[in-house]
Formats: C-alpha cells, sequence, structure tokens
C-alpha cells in the first residue's frame, strides 16, 4: 500500500480536474426520488444522487445526511482515515 500525503490544495485541484470532465446533472426524478427515499430535503438529495452515480463517497459532516445513508456518507476523519 502506498501513502501519499495530500495537501487541501491538491485535493482541490484534483476534485476540480475530475469534475470538470465530468458533465454531471443528476435528473429532477430522480434527485426526488431520492428525497423523498431518504427523507432529506431535495438540496441535500442532490449531493447523495450526485455521488451514487460518480460512485464515490459523499464526504459531508451532515449527521441527519449521515443517519439516512450511513452506506455512502462518511465524514472527513473517516475519509482521511488510513
Amino acid at each position: 500500500m502506498v501513502r501519499v500525503a495530500v495537501t487541501t490544495h491538491s485535493a482541490n485541484r484534483t476534485a476540480s480536474e475530475f469534475l470538470q470532465r465530468q458533465a454531471l446533472e443528476p435528473r429532477a426524478g430522480t434527485v426526488l426520488a431520492a428525497s423523498i427515499r431518504d427523507g432529506t430535503s431535495a438540496y441535500a438529495a442532490h449531493f447523495v444522487v450526485t455521488a451514487e452515480e460518480l460512485g464515490v463517497p459523499l464526504i459531508t459532516r451532515d449527521v441527519r445526511l449521515a443517519g439516512a445513508r450511513p452506506d455512502l456518507v462518511k465524514t472527513p476523519e473517516e475519509f482521511c482515515r488510513p
């Protein structure tokens, strides 16, 4: 296993470059269905659906969202843990 030090700047740059290549806008119906399924706002569901479609964890400190989607949500600390 290779460990690499990641700075906030490099993480932001990498995420930005990745997202620029991914023109992703979840469909409204998919967001609404996720909102109803998870009991979250449509705003939060938009992030959930985006993470699902990209196949990546959703990094947030939103406790309510973490409770609704423990399979998808990670705190920043959980995500950075080796």
